[in-house]
């Protein structure tokens, strides 16, 4: 087979020749490609080391041309060739001329075949056919080992990359090898795991971090986490749990997404494990379970407390409704049904309250006023469930009056509050101590108790919305938990601030308000009360009064109520029915509930208010809905005042006399219905 078949044309199949007579030197080039080899004639050994440099197959070179390489370039030459290279030399010696010392020098050079001259054509052919042949599969190597070169920097600049883009991800990454050594980590893993662990170390195999659990807490051996896991399975676990703990002791649940890495062939590289820092969003989960357990336990307990002042109601029903009961029994069952819708009105209003300190909504009517008076009506609003608890109270104040910019009745409403939960907490026949001191330019008032007392883990959230320190359902009037929410709530948008303090269970409580007084100290003459504010209630004027009402058993005790203070009352149950009325009847009054069949009592009023027979009415809403929007709503549809159901007949009345004032003089309908 002639060998331009199977060895490619090109410089690398080259054979330089270098002979110190120039016509054996063609000759020899004749030979070469009549049997199909390329060959180039070399002038000087220099030329022959050029020709090496640029590729060639092999080289046939006369002994002494090599011999007289004084400088030895031509073994600088191949010395200096790649690894990969051994250049073969055919080297045409005289017969017979051969000494050791000159074979040695020869042999020095390199890769080199000696033949005698004369040589027979056929085995000089043969030797530069194997010369090349070895020549070819010397280039093989070198082409495999260039590409395996570029694939390797290929792979280094992937990898390079690769790591360049973990480390900008917002997330703890790092790889390890098939044993589990790690190979690599990122500052975000460094800062999960609290410490930068050494790289293909034995002793941090797997994970970088100390100490690992379970998401229930149990403790995890480094061969159980879900990078080990991806090592020996060859699966990835995509959004698994995991708790790490830093150096300091100090925990993390992250998400693992651990994922084996196969090369090539398919065969497992290592693996690689993206942490994504996901305690937050625990605590967030907890603090919502938390939030909607006590919801729950809120709800139980409003429908406990609700519950409780209905007994009573029910019971006493029956008491008025017999014709056998006395009157002194009569009245006394009057006085607890009063006390019992007192009660669950004042459950509804503090529920108001809230929604409105949530929504931003709630007013402060401020005025220079004395805390003393402030204590005094907090007392007396307290005063029936402390002396029904046969309580003991101790009331402290100074001699010199202390003033602050305060709204009087939101005031008393902290204290009060103070007051009933001494009350509630402290057992039956306890004590409970009301201070007030002036210390500087602050006003403190102090609400201390012997009661149960205040464990040192609730202490922190005493003040949420819905915590109670006794959340069980057989602690009568135990509240609904938002007392002291409005308590914090309250002082705070006075410009104060509130503690609590208890040494624990069974050790009482105090708790400290503390209050910025007003600039000018010097005590008031106060004013006497306006006569208008004093009119007994027979001294106010009939009228007569269209009442809408769709509920038609208040509709009726509304009637009643209205009647007995010597009012004209009609009534009718939804919107057409009223203006029907009104056609033959002037109203004085239009007492209306908002939520009506057909057309709401907004859309009413609106239209009423256009009938110029009606120009002098004065329009009150009643409703159920008492937030601050509700109230706008009202204003706007032409409503002169917003009250809340169930109404209070003293501030009705105040409404009525005298008739008519603008909707933003009256004073805000929560402060008349808590009075």
């Amino acid at each position: 087979m002639p060998l331009k078949d199977f060895i490619p044309s090109s410089p690398r199949s080259r054979v330089l020749i270098l002979m110190p007579v120039r016509k054996d030197a063609t000759a020899t080039v004749d030979i070469f490609s009549k049997n199909g080899i390329i060959s180039c004639i070399c002038n000087t050994l220099a030329e022959v080391c050029e020709e090496i440099k640029k590729g060639a197959g092999t080289a046939v070179l006369t002994e002494e041309m090599i011999l007289l390489d004084k400088e030895g370039i031509l073994q600088k030459t191949l010395e200096n060739e790649p690894r990969w290279s051994d250049f073969p030399l055919l080297v045409l010696t005289p017969a017979g001329s051969h000494t050791s010392k000159s074979i040695k020098a020869l042999e020095a050079i390199g890769h080199m075949t000696l033949m005698q001259r004369p040589v027979q054509i056929i085995e000089l052919l043969s030797a530069v056919r194997s010369s090349l042949r070895d020549r070819q599969r010397q280039y093989k190597v070198r082409d495999y080992l260039i590409e395996r070169d570029k694939q390797e920097e290929a792979l280094r600049t992937s990898e390079e990359k690769f790591r360049q883009l973990l480390d900008t991800l917002p997330a703890g990454a790092y790889t390890c090898d098939p044993d589990g050594l790690i190979t690599y980590f990122n500052q975000q893993a460094v800062q999960m795991w609290g410490r930068a662990p050494k790289l293909n170390d034995t002793l941090d195999r797997f994970c970088g971090s100390f100490k690992l659990f379970a998401i229930n807490g149990t403790p995890l051996t480094h061969d159980a986490c879900w990078m080990a896991l991806a090592l020996k399975t060859g699966k990835g676990y995509i959004g698994e749990e995991i708790v790490v703990e830093r150096p300091n002791g100090e925990r993390l649940t992250v998400l693992a997404h651990a994922n084996p890495i196969l090369d090539g062939q398919g065969e497992l590289a290592g693996a690689i494990n993206i942490l994504v820092d996901i305690s937050d969003r625990k605590k967030a989960e907890d603090a919502l379970k938390e939030a909607d357990k006590r919801k729950d336990d809120f709800l139980a307990i409003l429908a406990h407390e609700l519950r409780n002042p209905l007994a009573p109601i029910s019971n006493a029903m029956p008491i008025l409704q017999s014709p056998e009961a006395s009157k002194e029994t009569r009245f006394k069952a009057m006085d607890i049904v009063v006390r019992q819708v007192n009660q669950m009105v004042r459950l509804v209003d503090d529920l108001m309250d809230v929604s409105r300190i949530r929504g931003g909504k709630i007013e402060l009517h401020k005025e220079r006023i004395s805390l003393r008076d402030v204590i005094q009506n907090a007392i007396e609003t307290s005063r029936p469930l402390i002396e029904e608890q046969k309580h003991e109270l101790t009331v402290e104040l100074p001699a010199a009056l202390v003033y602050v910019n305060a709204d009087l009745l939101r005031l008393s409403q902290v204290i009060s509050n103070l007051l009933n939960n001494a009350a509630k907490y402290t057992e039956p026949r306890g004590h409970i101590w009301l201070t007030l001191e002036q210390a500087g330019n602050v006003g403190i008032i102090r609400v201390r108790d012997n009661g149960i007392g205040i464990p040192s883990n609730m202490l922190p959230r005493i003040f949420d919305m819905f915590t109670q320190v006794d959340d069980s359902l057989e602690r009568a009037q135990g509240g609904i938990g938002i007392g002291l929410m409005l308590v914090k709530n309250l002082i705070e948008m006075h410009g104060g601030s509130v503690e609590v303090n208890s040494e624990g269970g069974g050790k009482g409580s105090q708790f400290t308000l503390r209050l910025p007084v007003a600039a000018d100290v010097r005590e008031e003459v106060k004013e006497e009360a306006d006569a208008n504010e004093n009119k007994s209630i027979s001294q106010t004027p009939s009228l007569r009064i269209l009442l809408v009402e769709d509920y038609e058993v208040l509709a009726q005790m509304t009637t009643w109520a209205l009647e007995i203070e010597g009012h004209e009352v009609r009534v009718a149950h939804d919107g057409p029915q009223a203006f029907k009325m009104v056609k033959d009847y002037i109203p004085d009054v239009v007492l209306m509930d908002i939520g009506l069949p057909g057309m709401s009592g907004y859309e009413i009023c609106e239209l009423m208010r256009k009938e110029p027979a009606l120009r002098d009415t004065i329009f009150i809403a009643q409703t159920g809905w008492g937030q601050e929007e509700h109230r706008q709503r009202s204003k706007a549809a032409g409503f002169h005042h917003h009250m809340v159901k169930p109404i209070d007949t003293q501030a009705l009345q105040g409404l009525l006399y005298p008739r008519k004032e603008s909707f933003e003089a009256m004073p805000d309908v929560a402060r008349a219905l808590s009075a």
